[in-house]
């Protein structure tokens, strides 16, 4: 019966891990977001992206980013409360709404990675070897 309990913690603890560092149910299509186009609703937008807005990376999102404004031609200033953030490790799209609910601008952030910042089980882990 002991053998039995390990295998089944083993189990467990094994679980817990894949399901909290991989996305298994939702996954952001990246290669979709060209079809985000002026005009579409947000229900749109998370039809042709996959998902609602959100984070969809192994990791949380730490540290800053810059939320400077943003002009699209014709609209003006565009703000964050306007916008909508859909994530993953690689991939930060930025959509943003009118009073309408409608697409009047989308952006593709440069150069975003997440990271881990090793507050998982793997970071303590790694802490205990002193690793």
């Amino acid at each position: 019966m002991n053998k039995r309990r390990r295998w089944i913690a083993l189990g467990v603890v094994l679980f817990a891990v894949a399901w909290r560092t991989m996305p298994l149910f939702r996954q952001l299509r990246a290669e979709d977001f060209s079809r985000v186009t002026r005009g579409m609703t947000q229900i749109e937008v998370e039809w042709a992206l996959g998902c609602p807005p959100g984070n969809y990376g192994r990791h949380p999102q730490n540290g800053f980013l810059t939320c400077e404004g943003v002009i699209f031609p014709g609209v003006g200033m565009a703000t964050t409360e306007s916008m909508r953030i859909w994530t993953d490790d690689t991939t930060r799209f930025e959509v943003y709404f009118d009073g309408n609910g409608r697409v009047i601008g989308s952006r593709q952030k440069s150069h975003y990675q997440q990271v881990s910042d090793g507050s998982g089980f793997f970071g303590w882990l790694l802490r205990q070897f002193s690793l």
